[in-house]
C-alpha cells in the first residue's frame, strides 16, 4: 500500500512530467487534493521530497494561490520549463530549471519512420464530444492512408 510503502522509503520523488494543470475542465481540485495527501503523508513520516522535472499548467489565479501549501521551502524542486519556474517564482518557492527530456530529441525530420506508425496518448476527458468527433475522423483518415495507430497508455495507473 501507499503508506507502506512511503514508509519504508528513504526519499519520495515526484515527478518526471505535468503534475497539475487547469486547461482541462474538472481536473484541477481532483489531481491537487491527490497530491495534497500524498504531501501530506510524506511531510507527516517526515520524508525528504524531490519535485523532479515537474510541469505545471495554472492559468487561474484562485489555484495558483493553491499552489503554495503543496511546496515547502525545504524541498528539493525542479522544473521542466520556463512557465513552470515562473509559477515558483511567483509563489516564492525555490526551484531549478531541468529541460524535459523529450527536448532533447532530435529533429522530427530524423524521427520519421517508413513504417507509417504514429503513438498516440491522451489524458482521460481532455477532449470534448465535439473535440471527440474530430479526433475519430483524424484517426480514421489515418488509418485509410495506412497508418498504424499505436495507443500509448498516459499512466501506468
Amino acid at each position: 500500500t501507499f503508506l507502506s510503502t512511503l514508509w519504508h522509503s528513504d526519499i519520495v520523488i515526484i515527478g518526471g512530467g505535468g503534475i497539475l494543470y487547469d486547461n482541462e475542465k474538472n481536473q484541477f481540485w481532483k489531481l491537487f487534493w491527490q497530491w495534497k495527501i500524498r504531501v501530506f503523508f510524506t511531510r507527516l513520516f517526515m520524508k525528504p521530497l524531490l519535485y523532479w522535472s515537474i510541469g505545471l499548467e495554472i492559468e487561474q489565479t484562485r489555484h495558483k494561490r493553491q499552489l503554495k501549501s503543496l511546496f515547502s521551502t525545504k524541498d528539493i524542486i525542479s522544473v521542466r520549463d520556463d512557465r513552470s519556474l515562473g509559477l515558483m517564482h511567483s509563489i516564492e518557492r525555490p526551484a531549478i530549471l531541468i529541460h524535459d527530456a523529450a527536448f532533447l530529441l532530435p529533429p522530427r525530420s530524423r524521427l520519421i519512420s517508413s513504417e507509417n506508425r504514429i503513438g498516440l496518448s491522451l489524458r482521460p476527458g481532455f477532449l470534448s464530444e465535439s473535440e471527440e468527433k474530430v479526433f475519430q475522423t483524424f484517426v480514421s483518415t489515418l488509418l485509410a492512408e495506412g497508418y498504424t495507430i499505436i495507443l500509448i497508455p498516459h499512466t501506468l495507473a
